[in-house]
């Protein structure tokens, strides 16, 4: 069976890597979380996470470093990782403070960048605060570890198709399946029922 590790970069916040299950943090140097599979017969399979606040997604972007670091990034690792982490309390705090209300103009323009980088380069995870993207690595941690990373589960469901006729009965009240379905049995249109 394969074993699957989970490393944080120095730099990354230790409420993050707590939020993710690990105590302490590593010097990485080229992303900010690192998950390594080794498989039994020795070979390994790497995934590297480049973590962004929104604030610093825009920063990297606006001075041209955001794709040099995933281009780099993606020579490094097998599988390369955008995470961007929403920042809600800086609307909160409003002023200076809010990325969201000063660089409004910015921001659609900084999620068509990330749209075309998700075409293109990487695939782009989105968490709403923190929280929810400490959530998205366990995730994919887990996912990895299952052996289920790269596999998309398809349910085959059974709709089923209500006759137009039914439908239009079970709309009347107290009128349930069975009334329904011996009103349409007994009568051919609905004059016919109205008229008798």
């Amino acid at each position: 069976m394969a074993h699957v590790t989970m490393i944080v970069d120095i730099h990354e916040p230790m409420s993050f890597v707590k939020a993710i299950g690990l105590e302490e943090r590593t010097h990485i140097g080229y992303c900010d979380v690192l998950i390594t599979k080794t498989n039994d017969d020795g070979s390994t399979e790497t995934w590297g996470i480049e973590r962004k606040t929104i604030t610093d997604a825009m920063n990297s972007w606006m001075s041209k470093r955001l794709d040099k670091q995933l281009v780099e990034l993606r020579e490094r690792v097998d599988h390369v990782i955008l995470l961007i982490e929403h920042e809600p309390h800086r609307k909160e705090k409003g002023g200076n403070f809010d990325t969201y209300g000063r660089f409004a103009h910015h921001i659609a323009n900084l999620k068509l960048h990330l749209n075309r980088l998700a075409i293109e380069l990487c695939p782009v995870i989105y968490g709403d605060d923190a929280a929810k993207a400490a959530k998205e690595v366990i995730r994919l941690k887990e996912r990895i570890e299952s052996g289920k990373y790269g596999t998309m589960t398809v349910y085959q469901h059974n709709v089923r198709h209500i006759d137009p006729t039914l439908q239009f009965l079970m709309a009347i009240p107290r009128v349930g399946r069975k009334r329904a379905e011996f009103i349409k049995e007994r009568f051919v249109s609905l004059t016919d029922l109205i008229e008798r």
